[in-house]
């Protein structure tokens, strides 16, 4: 007979704001249900609704669709299109707070419930494989990133014409609608950046050529995406050791990121991280020493300095400097330079009016 007074209680103060008091009085209704063993009645369901909607209220969204599956596992509900869905939404919520290896239990599951409910097909199916894909990437497991790229082909592919531009490589023929839109190029990308980094470089390389000239064709090269692009491009090159493709690649790179105003983002301060390497390969080592030292600086304006990539510039700029050392040396003249310089110009009305 509680709980549905705390529920009541819980409604009036979400109607006022009080949304801490709200999660607590659904929290006190719940625990109620559950003492009960009502918590599967309708009018518990009604109550984890409540609560979820409150965490949502409240800014909490993680809990709140954590709540939501919670909802769905209570009244098994969760294994048909709408529970797949959601357990996908849970799993790119979970990656977004950085928590890869969760999100990629909660991409499978949702999988899992595709495949058993006969929905494992069209773009939702795409999507979800897309997002298992960069999963498995970021946990470092590569073919397992590059298969799942692959069945989002397959899942696109069927029942649909294909591109005949392959480049010799059928794993690359798009269904002709995607060939002329920029997801496409970001589909073949993807495919070439698990292709790289399983050291198939040439099939990397194939693939980045067709996901730009899939750019160009839609106006979409200067992007972000498009300077991605070329990143990607340019550090395939660089597994290969071709030095003068990889720096012709980042530098296009670095100008698109000029262009589109972002360059002083985390990932324009790795992409000169990967121009100072270049550049040192290609014995410029001033210009490396500089390249670097302005990635440490774009680093530490948008507060990325102590995250992975801003310890490893900075840790390549030591390096840079020990191997280096006529590039800090010329960086500690050139004040000095124009001092020298200021003070001759100074000087000279003076010899002037002696004369």
């Amino acid at each position: 007979s509680g709980s549905p007074v705390l529920c009541c209680l819980g409604t009036t103060m979400g109607s006022c704001c009080n949304q801490t008091e709200l999660l607590q009085s659904c929290d006190s209704a719940i625990q109620a249900h559950q003492q009960k063993g009502t918590l599967e009645t309708m009018a518990g369901m009604e109550l984890l609704s409540s609560f979820g909607a409150a965490l949502w209220m409240s800014g909490d969204p993680a809990r709140a669709l954590q709540q939501a599956v919670f909802i769905r596992v209570a009244n098994r509900t969760l294994d048909n299109p709408q529970g797949a869905m959601l357990l996908r939404n849970f799993g790119v919520m979970k990656w977004a707070m950085g928590f890869h290896k969760e999100s990629l239990e909660l991409f499978e599951e949702a999988k899992r419930v595709r495949k058993c409910t006969g929905c494992f097909c069209g773009a939702h199916a795409a999507v979800l494989m897309m997002n298992m894909g960069y999963a498995k990437a970021e946990l470092g497991d590569f073919q397992g990133s590059l298969e799942a790229f692959q069945e989002v082909l397959a899942l696109l592919t069927v029942g649909s014409a294909s591109s005949s531009m392959t480049f010799g490589d059928s794993s690359f023929a798009l269904p002709d609608p995607l060939d002329t839109m920029p997801c496409g190029a970001t589909l073949i990308s993807s495919i070439a950046v698990a292709k790289g980094n399983l050291g198939r470089y040439d099939d990397a390389l194939r693939a980045y050529s067709r996901a730009q000239l899939i750019r160009k064709s839609t106006k979409t090269m200067c992007s972000p995406a498009g300077a991605v692009l070329m990143r990607n491009k340019g550090m395939a090159h660089f597994g290969r050791k071709e030095y003068a493709d990889a720096l012709s690649a980042y530098l296009a790179a670095k100008d698109i990121r000029q262009e589109t105003g972002t360059l002083k983002t985390y990932a324009g301060a790795n992409l000169l991280s990967n121009l100072a390497s270049t550049r040192a390969k290609t014995g410029d080592g001033i210009v490396a020493v500089e390249d670097c030292q302005n990635a440490c600086d774009v680093h530490k304006q948008v507060g990325t300095l102590q995250t992975p990539g801003g310890q490893a510039a900075l840790k390549q700029l030591k390096e840079l400097k020990r191997c280096c050392p006529k590039a800090t040396q010329v960086k500690e003249e050139a004040p000095q330079r124009r001092k020298a310089s200021k003070d001759k110009t100074l000087k000279t009305p003076n010899r002037d009016k002696a004369k």
